[in-house]
Parts: structure tokens; sequence; C-alpha cells
């Protein structure tokens, strides 16, 4: 069970990193301009993403936290109880990688969850605007 795990965890971190070079590798539109400021609303749902990125790492973390104190702690889990477990860090981890590629970069369209792991990159990957 394991290892059928480990393999569907490469395969989708290979196809993440194939999705990545193919978006790179894409011209850019003749109409985006790096070096234009942001429009304040856009700045401010990057700011929005990066504090709900932030929470969601922090709970994530706590229930990991949990589950490892309490499978040190003795509490001995029967097997519904794992599967259980098991679930829960399944859906952990998908709601972290849904808030993490959920954000574009306003001016190029580029995922920002490709270069960024918990807060806003200084400036994008693909077109080279600026955030900060």
């Amino acid at each position: 069970m394991a290892l059928i795990v480990l393999a569907a965890l490469i395969v989708a971190a290979a196809i993440l990193l194939a999705l990545r070079a193919r978006r790179l590798a894409q011209p850019l539109p003749a109409d985006v301009d790096p070096a234009a400021p942001l429009a304040p609303g856009d700045l401010l749902r990057l700011r929005r993403w990066e504090r709900r990125l932030r929470r969601v790492f922090w709970i994530i973390g706590s229930v990991y936290l949990a589950l490892v104190g309490a499978s040190l702690g003795g509490l001995e889990a029967p097997p519904d109880r794992l599967a259980l477990v098991l679930t829960l860090f399944g859906a952990t981890c998908l709601l972290g990688a849904m808030i993490q590629f959920s954000e574009r970069c306003p001016r190029c369209g580029y995922n920002l969850g490709f270069q960024s792991r918990l807060l806003l990159p200084e400036s994008c990957e693909r077109c080279g605007g600026r955030y900060r």
C-alpha cells in the first residue's frame, strides 16, 4: 500500500514539473509589461492568497503534529482508525495543494504555486513582473 502511495506521489510530482516546464516555454503575450506596477486590487488579492497559504500551513502542521503525538503517545490505532488518519492526511494535503495552486500572476497568468512554497515570490518566474 505504501509503495502505491509513494508511486502516485512521484507521478504527480513528475506531472507538475512537466506542466511547469511547458508553461515556462510558452511565449509571453505582446501586451504584457513586467515593468508596469500592479493594480491595487491585484496586489491586495496576492496578499490575501499569501495569508491564506500561511494559515493553512499552520493548520496542516498542527494536524500532523497531533497525529504524530498520538502515535508516539502509545495510543493504539485499530485498522478503521488508521484509515481515518490516512484520509485526514490526504485531505489536508489536497487542501494545501488546492490553495497553493489557486493564484496566478495578474500579468501573464502563470501559476504562482509552481514558484512559491509559502510566501509571495519577489517576481514572476515567467514574465519577470515584480510583486513587492
